[in-house]
């Protein structure tokens, strides 16, 4: 199974995630930048396990420092690694727990983000 989701339709999911000013541009092969009204963050697709997304991102090196400083961000779902400068999420742990039961036997099986749009593909273990 694929989900495949537009540049628009990540960008409504950013916005209903997020503070406003908060923007999306998907940049190329598994690259993006986040434009934030107080910092612009670089970020690329690192890989995938069976039921996470890593995400690595990049900011200067003071930047870098006052995020770490001064930054907590905790999220069922979400394990950020400041020193290797990334994120690993669970995207499965954000639905309700109906759908957690229901989805309990899908994997990732790859992803890919290309300019205009992401792609996901699930797979569903045979019980």
């Amino acid at each position: 199974m694929e989900i495949k989701l537009t540049e628009k339709e990540l960008q409504f999911l950013v916005d209903t995630a997020s503070e406003a000013g908060v923007s999306l541009e998907i940049t190329g092969q598994d690259k993006f930048i986040i434009h934030h009204p107080k910092a612009t963050i670089s970020g690329e697709i690192l890989g995938f396990t069976d039921r996470t997304i890593v995400i690595g991102y990049s900011l200067g090196f003071w930047k870098n420092l006052v995020v770490n400083w001064l930054f907590k961000f905790e999220r069922e779902g979400i394990i950020w690694n400041k020193k290797q400068r990334r994120f690993e999420i669970n995207p499965f742990s954000f639905l309700p727990e109906k759908e957690k039961l229901a989805t309990a036997d899908f994997s990732i099986r790859g992803i890919s983000m290309d300019p205009g749009s992401l792609q996901i593909q699930l797979h569903i273990t045979p019980e």
